[in-house]
């Protein structure tokens, strides 16, 4: 009698290759279901007795997909490659005390990397994927999740992944001391002109609209000045084109002196104008005496001398050439 062993059957006494492998207890019991012995754990068919070789679901924690390795039908813990069939050839990841296998993100220390395992068959994922909601990027070799900027030559464009979260980032973003604009629906990062004509595009799309910017621009948690809109609408153009944080660093105040001294502060402030500038004045109103700057618009074309701006005066929007005295300050879109 077979005691404390494993006995392979055979199906035909003629065919030493096809059968199954079994495992008789100490008392001679054929063992059924899930056995720990020799180090680790293994699975019995209930009704056979059959060892598992593979990849298998069982019902202990709650139901879990697990390996049992092909030959010697041990289960398997932490990174494996699969590679016994079609269907399972890749790496997988079984958790390190239960063996169950991920389906999810998981950080492989002795790899010092990040990982995806698909969640239906787990195997572990390359390329882009759109995972709860948002973009990721697995490397082809590794499957390291990507952090930072990266090219995706799929796409021919350069995008950012949050070096934390992995995430790619969309709309604007200020990231290691950089002002960056990335696409709202494909991540692709503008350049300096693409960021200056959203700007000035949505500048020139409310012309002679009266959109109710001191009203949105309280409403997201501004500062009015009761002295007239021209702030709050530059503010709105910014803010309606997602370009927030390149006014600024995402400040939010319809008083123009607030605006202006910050770039001032900076050194950004000039009588040169660029399309894409905000344009400063300091007109003789009563109210602006003790400030650098009562009035202020966007900067949408330069033909030589001739400076065309867009702002909210004498009760509309509208476009017309800058006053005299201007000065120009100018955001980071280039950094």
């Amino acid at each position: 009698m077979a005691v404390s062993k494993d006995v392979f059957i055979s199906s035909s006494p003629n065919n030493r290759k096809d059968g199954i492998w079994v495992r008789f207890d100490e008392n001679g019991n054929l063992v059924k279901g899930e056995d720990h012995r020799n180090g680790g754990w293994y699975y019995f068919d209930e009704e056979t007795g059959a060892m598992a070789k593979g990849v298998k679901h069982i019902s202990s924690n709650n139901g879990k997909w697990v390996y049992y390795d092909v030959v010697t039908g041990k289960m398997a813990h932490g990174e494996a490659h699969l590679n016994y069939d079609k269907e399972h050839t890749g790496w997988y990841y079984f958790d390190q005390n239960t063996g169950k296998m991920a389906h999810d993100f998981v950080y492989l220390r002795q790899h010092d990397k990040w990982v995806y395992y698909d969640k239906i068959t787990g195997k572990m994922q390359y390329g882009e994927h759109y995972i709860n909601d948002g973009w990721y990027y697995m490397k082809p070799v590794t499957g390291a999740l990507a952090k930072g900027r990266t090219w995706l030559d799929a796409g021919k464009k350069w995008v950012y992944y949050d070096k934390t979260s992995s995430r790619m980032i969309h709309g604007g973003a200020i990231l290691d001391g950089h002002h960056y604009f990335f696409d709202p629906h494909t991540g692709a990062q503008y350049n300096k002109q693409q960021i200056i004509d959203r700007l000035t595009s949505q500048a020139r799309a409310l012309l002679n609209q009266h959109p109710d910017c001191p009203g949105v621009l309280a409403a997201n948690g501004g500062l009015i000045r009761p002295f007239g809109p021209c702030m709050a609408f530059v503010w709105y153009i910014f803010h309606s084109a997602g370009l927030d944080i390149f006014l600024c660093d995402g400040a939010k105040t319809g008083w123009p002196h607030h605006n202006y001294d910050w770039y001032r502060s900076r050194g950004r402030v000039s009588h040169t104008p660029h399309v894409g500038d905000i344009a400063f004045w300091k007109f003789g109103d009563a109210w602006a005496h003790d400030y650098d700057a009562s009035h202020a618009g966007v900067v949408v074309e330069v033909n030589g001398r001739n400076v065309i701006i867009i702002d909210a005066a004498y009760g509309d929007i509208g476009i017309r050439s800058a006053y005299n005295g201007a000065n120009y300050a100018h955001p980071y879109y280039d950094e």
